[in-house]
């Protein structure tokens, strides 16, 4: 542990720009949580680019987590603010925050590129907004069932990855304003066939497209001028899918019990099933 603190002296000592902070850990005992607090005050403060943190405790039956303090992510300073500019980059793994110290992180961060939440404790909605140049989100849910909605206000979003493995999670989703999204991907989403086809409505430049276990669907229909790879597989109660994808490169499709009714119009690739 001394090391991580020696290299992020030394990087402030030397008045060094600091590209990337990936802090990986796994403690035996979550009373040394507490020490990750100071480094990541230091990262930020010193104008890091990118961060990427896992926190896991190694031991015992249940499940520990560090719990991302309030304070991380408030403005200390009109300095320290203007290094909070300075992150674009920010992956969020396997421990505890509010949905108020997302707000914090989009308003004193206003530069994020990527963010990535993945098998979080703490959030039954997640809202990003006011993020001008966000162009990546990943969803990541494992195991916690309490997220219930995510809600994406971001005009230049062009990634959106939404990973459930839990197979009755009841979470919707709504990008209907990300018009400049190029890949999309939903598992185990709660997504009707209507919210479906409206948000593909809104999605002209979409190109990629990956559909895994989204039970609620039951006719998907997809129209996308510039779609190039197709994945579907919806889950057990689909009965129609119809496309009309004239650019479209590569298709996949797996079937679980009954083969749904296909209508297929200008789609120049085979089907792999």
């Amino acid at each position: 542990m001394n090391l991580v603190e020696k290299s992020l002296h030394s990087f402030i000592g030397k008045k060094l720009r600091m590209q990337t902070f990936n802090l990986f850990v796994i403690f035996r005992d979550d009373k040394l949580f507490s020490m990750i607090d100071p480094w990541m005050t230091l990262a930020l403060d010193n104008g890091v680019q990118e961060i990427f943190l896992y926190v896991g405790v190694n031991g015992g039956d249940e499940r520990r987590y560090y719990a991302l303090p309030e304070t991380t992510f408030v403005v200390r300073s009109i300095d320290v603010y203007s290094k909070f500019y300075s992150l674009r980059k920010l992956t969020l793994e396997c421990i505890s925050i509010s949905g108020d110290i997302i707000q914090k992180i989009i308003r004193n961060c206003p530069n994020l590129e990527y963010f990535e939440l993945w098998n979080l404790l703490g959030l039954k909605t997640i809202e990003i907004s006011k993020l001008d140049k966000l162009e990546v989100v990943v969803i990541g849910v494992p195991r916690i069932q309490e997220l219930e909605r995510v809600d994406i206000d971001a005009p230049n979003l062009k990634q959106f990855i939404f990973r459930s493995y839990v197979l009755r999670l009841p979470c919707s989703v709504n990008l209907t304003s990300c018009h400049h999204l190029k890949e999309l991907v939903l598992s185990n989403c709660r997504i009707t066939d209507d919210s479906f086809h409206s948000h593909l409505s809104r999605f002209p430049l979409l190109e990629n497209l990956d559909i895994v276990d989204c039970r609620m669907l039951r006719r998907i229909r997809i129209s996308a001028q510039r779609l190039k790879r197709l994945e579907l597989r919806p889950g057990q109660n689909i009965e129609v899918i119809e496309i009309d994808a004239p650019t479209l490169l590569s298709f996949r499709f797996t079937a679980y019990n009954n083969m749904p009714l296909f209508f297929s119009k200008n789609v120049p690739c085979p089907m792999e099933i």
